[in-house]
């Protein structure tokens, strides 16, 4: 059956969408549903793309995450004033 091979990354996205919806929801801060919802997907495609064997599955998703890390997650980061890195992020942003 072909659907069995797509139920590792199904469940691996609705981990992240949880995850997602109950931080955006407790916390009230949008970025989180945003910042879970694209990696859960980022890593729900390469394990698709690993299903199907292609070579590039883990490349795919390492350039996905790392793009979202480097222009979204550290412009919300600097926008709120966090100098001191990822030590310390959910403090300066108002989540801690």
């Amino acid at each position: 059956m072909k659907f069995k091979k797509y139920v590792p990354p199904l469940v691996m996205w609705l981990v992240f969408e949880t995850i997602a919806l109950t931080l955006w929801l407790a916390l009230d801060n949008i970025f989180y549903f945003f910042n879970f919802s694209y990696i859960g997907t980022a890593i729900a495609v390469g394990l698709v793309l690993y299903g199907q064997k292609k070579r590039y599955a883990r490349n795919v998703v390492q350039f996905a995450v790392g793009l979202w890390e480097t222009f979204f997650g550290y412009r919300y980061y600097a926008g709120c004033g966090a100098g001191a890195g990822s030590v310390g992020r959910a403090r300066y942003c108002g989540s801690g």
